[in-house]
């Protein structure tokens, strides 16, 4: 529902003829919304659409538009799974064997030597007795 302010009800009224300008009641209108583009989407549009993100730059907790659902969404992922992007969307991915998700889930790390990636995916833990990583990364 759009509600007006009097500073733009007076505006559309100035131009209207019955407030002194020569536009009919549809003119009138037709210029307040060519004039007030922004000011209407940002009031009827949903931010994910109005302003969307660009993908490459999108974190866990932002807010996108989901073509899918066709609805705007709060990016999430698993704690096991860092957030991926291809430009123009974005996912959930599996870090590869011997590392886990960093702390803000957008890329993943080693573990370190002595340490492997334990069964949660997402710490590592020392390696148990009679095993041992020689390398970062080892599974």
């Amino acid at each position: 529902r759009l509600q007006l302010t009097d500073r733009q009800l007076e505006q559309m009224m100035a131009v209207h003829s019955d407030g002194g300008g020569t536009f009919s009641s549809e003119e009138a209108a037709c210029q307040f919304v060519q004039n007030n583009v922004k000011t209407l989407l940002a009031s009827f549009v949903p931010d994910c659409i109005y302003q969307p993100k660009d993908m490459s730059t999108v974190h866990i907790g932002d807010t996108v538009f989901d073509p899918d659902e066709l609805a705007c969404t709060v990016v999430d992922c698993p704690s096991y799974q860092v957030l991926m992007s291809d430009g123009s969307r974005v996912f959930c991915q599996n870090c590869s064997a011997g590392l886990i998700p960093d702390a803000d889930r957008i890329s993943c790390d080693f573990c370190d030597k002595g340490s492997a990636v334990s069964d949660s995916k997402i710490t590592c833990e020392t390696c148990s007795a009679g095993h041992y990583a020689e390398n970062r990364g080892m599974t």
